[in-house]
């Protein structure tokens, strides 16, 4: 158990770096600091401007209180590429998503799977869980799919759960059910995003 930076391989990244080919299979669980913040996945816990990130898997169940992911709990300006999640993913907080937590920063996740196998879950009331990523903020999502369960009480999508500021979710595909608790946002593709997001 961690506190703010916790991954599976490693809690942060510096820049420019590249983890391929990794895997977990262990419970990885997140306390959060003081303020509730967390950065937790099963690969990375924060990535930086110019990682990548490519060919890796989580079958671990992830547990955290914010940026909570299946690979990444929070990236800024990364690569995420042909990477899938089976495990359980759950946030008590905030963001939860089978790849990605938070993906910002002009991310790019491509051709990423969340398995039927897997799960989202995000438990408080102003919470988002999206089949691959939380939140999408100034990124991309590319030719990724979703087959894993999600549930929550606020801002539910099968491949994003919420999407601002010039966010794209290209030729992605959702066939998990999702689950909602409360009176949410809920989209097979999204639930929420802003005027100047897409979805094609």
């Amino acid at each position: 158990m961690g506190t703010y930076f916790v991954g599976g391989i490693t809690g942060s990244t510096s820049d420019n770096s590249n983890i391929i080919y990794c895997s977990n299979s262990g419970k990885i669980e997140s306390e959060g600091a003081n303020n509730g913040t967390s950065q937790v996945a099963g690969i990375v816990g924060y990535s930086f401007s110019g990682c990548t990130i490519s060919n890796c898997t989580n079958a671990g169940s992830i547990i955290g209180k914010m940026n909570v992911g299946g690979i990444v709990g929070g990236s800024q300006g990364t690569s995420i590429d042909t990477c899938k999640n089976t495990g359980k993913i759950s946030s008590s907080m905030s963001q939860s998503g089978g790849i990605c937590g938070f993906a910002g920063d002009s991310s790019a996740i491509s051709n990423c799977e969340n398995t039927k196998s897997a799960s989202i879950s995000a438990s408080d009331t102003m919470s988002k869980a999206g089949g691959i990523s939380g939140t999408l903020a100034n990124s991309t999502i590319r030719q990724c799919s979703n087959y894993g369960e999600i549930s929550g009480n606020s801002v539910l999508g099968g491949i994003v759960a919420n999407a601002y500021n010039s966010s794209s979710i290209i030729s992605c595909t959702n066939g998990g059910t999702i689950n909602a608790t409360g009176n949410q946002y809920i989209g097979d593709i999204v639930g929420s995003k802003d005027n100047s997001s897409s979805v094609n």
